[in-house]
This record gives C-alpha cells, structure tokens and sequence, in this order.
C-alpha cells in the first residue's frame, strides 16, 4: 500500500484587518475592489520554514489567499509579536499533527506487510527474511519555532552591536 506525502492544512491565522483599501495590484486592477480587498477585511498571517538559512517567513493574506501588503493591516491580535506567535504555533501545531498522520501510516502498512509475510511464509528458525523487514524511519518535520529562537538570538545580538 503505497504511503502518501503529508497534505499540510492551511495554516493561516486571523491577526487583524485592512487598514484601508487594499490598492491596486497586478492581481486586481479594478477600481471596484472585491470585499477581501477593502477596509475592514480580515487579514491573516502564516509562518513558513521555506526561506534560507534557517529564516522563518510570514506571509499576509486575505481571506482569498491572496498576499497583502502588512503596511495595510491594523493588527487586532494583541501585539506584531503576538500575530508572528500565533502564526509560528499554528504551522508547528499542524506540521506535526501532519507528520504524525504520515508516520503512524507508514508503521500500520509496515506491520500489515509483516504479518502478510508471516502469514504466507511462516517464521522461525531458518526463514529468510525479505530486505525491506526492517521498520520504517520515521520522518520529523522542520518546525519554525526552533528556527524563530535562533533568528531571534541573532536580532539581539545585533541589537547589542547597534547599542553597544
């Protein structure tokens, strides 16, 4: 039974809403601008471990999925740091919730091809055993969280450089 690739679910998160009207983008160059687009909208933001050299990104979004710009959002979640926690929680929380999904099927066929071998050859002394009988290895995500301590360590070193 072949294992599937983990399907990630959206992991955006409501911060705050549209300052003003969104302007005019390459997307959307109508004057008539769709409700998502205009003042008052809600406006979500979404961490991402994509980015090079251990970066976590964030990404604002409409309720279409379509990028905003952040100098148009009026955050309603607390602080900017608030908004990048709850992005950060959310993609680890739904990363791993993933890889478990994934792992736990990768260990259920594994024991299924098992017990179909001992059912069809036996077991014992002497039996020979196929190459792929040994356990699956089991995948670990990338977490933003771990990457977000580390940027925010090289931050404050800098913000040391800069005061110091």
């Amino acid at each position: 039974m072949p294992i599937e690739p983990p399907t990630f679910p959206n992991t955006d998160v409501l911060v705050g809403v549209l300052s003003r009207d969104h302007p005019p983008t390459e997307e959307c160059p109508s004057q008539k601008k769709p409700p998502e687009r205009r003042r008052g909208a809600d406006v979500f933001l979404s961490a991402t471990t994509k980015a090079a050299n251990d970066m976590v990104d964030f990404v604002w979004k409409d309720s279409q999925g379509k990028l905003v710009n952040p100098s148009h959002v009026r955050i309603t979640a607390g602080k900017y740091t608030s908004a990048m926690y709850l992005a950060i929680e959310r993609y680890d929380n739904s990363l791993t919730k993933a890889y478990d999904e994934l792992n736990d099927a990768r260990i259920i066929n594994y024991a299924r091809l098992v017990v179909l071998f001992f059912a069809k050859e036996g077991g014992g002394y002497g039996t020979v055993y196929p190459r792929w009988f040994k356990p699956p290895t089991l995948k670990e995500p990338e977490l933003a969280r771990p990457r977000a301590r580390t940027l925010a360590k090289r931050w404050a070193e800098l913000l040391d450089m800069i005061e110091g």
